[in-house]
């Protein structure tokens, strides 16, 4: 017996030293794929002019000293993340673009039009002539000239020249039509192109902005554009970081909701962070939006905000219940809620005030007090960063 005992636990210890290695492998199996890679641009077509610049940032999510290459009509045109091409031949073409590492390689093709330019020897920073942009952004075109010869610029909004350089920066402060006409002189002859420009503002207010469907959108320090709301993964807060393009920067309307009746005006927009589908309620708090597809997510008057715009074009991010004319949120518990950046201007942070000082009664006097002074965001197009 003794003896059947001792055979049996050396069976067991066996059977427990295999199962651990078994174990002890599979713990440490690692598993890999190829590199992810994020775009600058959600396009996949390009439709540009010849002469002017095609510029594209690979942002690397996942990967591992990686290479990059773009070719353009079959030749290597870059091997950094960034691209910066000049167009110099009308035609369709293939761009390609490869990330590789060690775990294997990540491939995207674009398509690109190019076409002639509307006037020889001029390259114009877009290829639209027509806009329908919010009131708060801003119509932003430059123009490349070609040669050495000496050349005088004009830019017209509605008859009255606007600027005489080759930029032009308009801010949409005001709903309505515009005709931009551009004039280039040189060699005592003058060339023109015409834009036509749609502000919109909502039916609701003349100063309040339009998230249009669809569209991404990022909201940018008034101060510093090139510093942007962020949310990554994880993350209690909206940050403020330097634009790289990353999904974690841009963001989109999921829902709307407006209602006007005599003097009662009620409007929020549902917006939520592309990268992340977050969003902030009421309270300051980073919530989930809960997307359900892109441009969808969620009707929450919580979760609203809506966009007063400034005689700068700046935009104040206002929450829901600043308009809201249900007596129940008449109380001195539930503040009122406007959106602003930290000191340090690192963050974005809430500033609270009453609504109402006594329950069931409206009093704007604390609302009022904050006039001007937390105009702190631009609201731009991906487009037109």
């Amino acid at each position: 017996m003794r003896t059947t005992n001792i055979l049996k636990a050396f069976i067991l210890f066996g059977i427990i030293s295999i199962c651990s290695s078994c174990i002890e492998d599979y713990k440490y199996e690692e598993v890999v794929g190829p590199p992810q890679i994020a775009f600058s641009t959600n396009e996949t077509e390009f439709t540009k002019q010849s002469g002017s610049i095609l510029s594209i940032k690979a942002i690397v999510i996942d990967g591992q000293d990686v290479r990059h290459e773009w070719k353009y009509n079959g030749e290597v045109c870059s091997e950094s993340a960034e691209l910066a091409y000049e167009l110099t031949t009308v035609g369709t073409f293939k761009l390609e673009y490869t990330c590789t590492d060690v775990h294997g390689s990540s491939n995207k093709i674009f398509t690109v039009n190019v076409k002639p330019g509307d006037i020889e020897g001029v390259v114009f920073s877009t290829d639209k002539s027509e806009f329908t942009k919010s009131i708060g952004e801003s119509l932003r075109i430059s123009v490349t000239v070609k040669g050495t010869d000496p050349a005088t610029h004009e830019w017209k909004v509605n008859g009255a020249v606007y600027s005489t350089t080759t930029q032009f920066d308009y801010p949409i402060i005001e709903s309505g039509d515009y005709e931009v006409v551009y004039t280039i002189t040189k060699k005592n002859q003058e060339l023109k192109k015409t834009f036509k420009l749609t502000a919109i503002a909502s039916e609701h207010s003349s100063n309040w902005f339009v998230w249009q469907d669809m569209k991404q959108y990022v909201i940018c320090l008034k101060d510093d554009e090139t510093k942007v709301v962020t949310h990554h993964n994880g993350s209690s807060q909206f940050v403020i970081e330097t634009y790289n393009g990353s999904n974690d920067q841009k963001f989109m309307k999921g829902n709307y909701f407006g209602y006007s009746a005599g003097d009662t005006h009620l409007e929020y927009t549902n917006i939520y962070n592309v990268g992340t589908n977050m969003t902030m309620n009421e309270k300051g708090a980073i919530v989930s939006a809960d997307v359900t597809a892109p441009g969808n997510c969620a009707a929450d008057g919580w979760r609203g905000w809506y966009f007063i715009i400034d005689e700068h074009a700046n935009a104040r991010m206002v929450h829901f219940l600043e308009t809201w004319d249900y007596t129940a949120t008449y109380t001195v518990a539930i503040k009122g809620c406007i959106l602003t950046v930290s000191d340090d201007k690192r963050t974005v942070v809430p500033v609270f005030y009453d609504r109402c000082k006594e329950d069931g009664v409206r009093d704007h006097n604390d609302y009022n007090a904050l006039e001007g002074q937390y105009y702190d965001f631009k609201i731009k197009a991906v487009e037109d960063m």
